[in-house]
């Protein structure tokens, strides 16, 4: 009779030896191999050097005359000795998200690692907590940290959906040539009118082909490396300081390059070959650190000054962040007493006060609104948000909002007043958002627009304030609750009130709408039955000028998008809407559109 499977001799450090025996039994099961023959079997495949080793750890007793649970136990007790708790849980705590490592991958690790924690009924909130505080990515954190009752499955499936969500936007937004530069990300992205438009994250240059895919403020300082003065762009995002080999061999090819054990890899994990590395002294101003370690790179990249280096060297960061104020900008004549009326408003309600001087300040931008009344904005890109760290925290994702929304049968739209200023900020910030007018310079006390990442603070406060309640979501300033019953819903809307009450934000009232039948929230018309299309969207396609080419239909395609996960006669009209592309090839269309 043929044998089902194979066993080869224990190797230690290949496998575990509690692997081992698993296998060992699986394979006495798929055999049928007898109790009595277990014990023979098991000595003659395990091999001589785990042979000796038993029969040594066994003396003067024969490893034959031994009962198969005693032989495992005794090569168990030798080469997995039970580890002590406390050093284990040492491990289990200190063990972090690595880099490249996915949601995935950690938590099986952090699970392979509490093996021997005997965390007991705690397993779960241990296993939890770790998952938290260990994973790399702070708008995963935040996220997680802003939700009631989370369990740990609960914060697996959240931090797995957001990191896919994260992979797919930038495969969707990014271009296929690989970017090596430490932390970037893919380059162009188009809007819905097909334009070439800055990323949202600045893109620097690729190693290989050079090419600027965004324009973006390089920070830079010169280091002097021996004798010769060499320029690094300062990148916390790289963990070693590199030169590529141009600036080697054209500068500091006097110094012998040893064979470097450093593996580098790019943020889209392509593979940074690394010729060699030497050790050197850097100056920096007043500061000599000496025999610093520096790996030399294969190409023309930038040369990067890492978290290594940045660790040793102390860098006037006054310098390099150097801010230019912004003069004031001339305001439109028909708008001029509106801008001066929404500075006075602003000054009463204490939102901003006037300073005479500051080195912070920012042209305003003025925004127009349909109650013919104005918004002003700071310009601050010519000031704070060239410096700040962005804020990472996820807005909500429309179909998950959507999806809460399930089973109510009315709605209630609440609409926060002038949203962004009822964040206070703290007296430290306060210098940075200052904005200079034809009345003079103002500072604000409160979140101000135009700050990039006002909109992800914003939403990270409210959803710590609404986290936990059933059918309700929030986007930035505009709250929409449901519930299956009239009961339930007055509830909601009432627990809502406390907590914004609790925390001094208030509404307009004019805006708001309760427990109506059906609201146009986020762009779409919301009932009971879920959310469609609102009438100016279907009449803005409706009365589309038919296209008469195929630039012109793939316009039509990409408004067609925006209700693709709608109503499911969009997706057979995009269905028969598809243009011929080829060259030369007839602009086909089907009736039914």
């Amino acid at each position: 009779m043929a044998h089902i499977g194979k066993l080869g001799e224990f190797s230690d450090g290949k496998e575990t030896f509690v692997n081992y025996v698993e296998r060992m039994e699986q394979y006495f099961e798929a055999n049928e191999v007898k109790n009595d023959k277990r014990v023979a079997v098991f000595l003659s495949v395990v091999g001589p050097t785990t042979y000796g080793v038993l029969k040594n750890l066994l003396q003067p007793a024969l490893p034959k005359e031994k009962s198969f649970k005693d032989i495992v136990k005794t090569l168990t007790d030798y080469y997995m000795p039970k580890p002590l708790v406390i050093s284990e849980r040492f491990k289990f705590n200190k063990r972090n998200q690595r880099e490249g490592e996915t949601v995935n991958e950690y938590v099986c690790e952090l699970k392979n690692s509490s093996k021997y924690c005997e965390f007991g009924d705690f397993l779960k909130e241990a296993l939890r907590d770790r998952l938290v505080c260990g994973l790399r990515s702070e708008a995963i954190q935040k996220k997680l940290l802003s939700e009631a009752d989370l369990t740990f499955e609960k914060a697996k499936r959240i931090a797995t959906a957001m990191e896919t969500a994260e992979k797919d936007t930038l495969s969707f937004t990014g271009n296929s040539t690989p970017v090596h530069y430490v932390k970037s990300k893919p380059n162009h992205w188009r809007d819905r009118k097909g334009k070439n438009q800055k990323p949202m994250v600045a893109v620097r240059q690729c190693f290989r082909c050079w090419e600027t895919s965004g324009k973006t403020k390089d920070y830079s300082v010169d280091l002097e490396l021996g004798d010769k003065l060499v320029k690094f762009q300062i990148d916390t995002g790289s963990a070693r300081t590199i030169v590529n080999e141009a600036v080697y061999r054209n500068r500091l090819s006097e110094y012998n390059l040893k064979k470097s054990s450093a593996s580098l890899k790019s943020y889209t994990k392509e593979d940074i070959p690394v010729l060699g590395e030497f050790e050197v002294t850097a100056k920096y101003g007043e500061q000599c650190v000496p025999q610093i370690l520096l790996l030399v790179v294969k190409g023309n990249q930038p040369c990067l000054l890492g978290r290594d280096w940045l660790s040793k060297i102390r860098l006037n960061w006054e310098n390099i962040f150097s801010v230019t104020n912004g003069s004031a900008r001339p305001v439109h004549y028909a708008l001029k007493e509106k801008v001066e009326a929404e500075l006075k408003k602003l000054e009463e309600r204490g939102v901003i006060y006037p300073v005479k001087t500051s080195e912070w300040a920012a042209p305003i931008v003025v925004v127009p609104k349909p109650d013919k009344s104005v918004r002003l904005c700071g310009d601050y890109k010519v000031t704070v948000n060239r410096v700040i760290s962005e804020e990472q925290y996820p807005l909500p994702n429309t179909d998950d909002m959507f999806a809460t929304l399930a089973g109510g049968q009315k709605f209630t739209k609440l609409d926060l007043r002038q949203a962004y200023s009822q964040l206070e900020l703290s007296s430290d910030s306060e210098e940075y958002l200052t904005v200079n007018t034809h009345l003079g310079i103002y500072r604000y006390r409160r979140l101000a627009y135009g700050v990039s990442s006002a909109s992800a603070i914003f939403q990270g406060a409210m959803d710590k304030i609404l986290s936990g309640l059933p059918y309700v979501v929030c986007r930035i300033d505009d709250i929409l609750i449901t519930a299956p019953d009239d009961d339930s819903h007055v509830k909601t809307i009432q627990e809502v009130f406390r907590r914004l009450r609790e925390h001094n934000i208030t509404l307009r009232k004019d805006k708001c709408i309760f427990m109506a039948d059906q609201v146009i929230y986020m762009g779409f018309l919301v009932d009971k039955h879920g959310i469609h299309p609102t009438d100016e969207k279907i009449a803005a396609i409706r009365d589309a000028p038919r296209p008469k080419d195929v630039k012109g239909s793939k316009s039509i395609l990409r408004t067609l998008e925006l209700l693709w996960s709608i109503p499911t006669k969009f997706k057979y009209c995009t269905t028969a809407f598809t243009p011929t592309t080829e060259k030369g090839g007839k602009l086909v269309m089907d009736r039914r559109v």
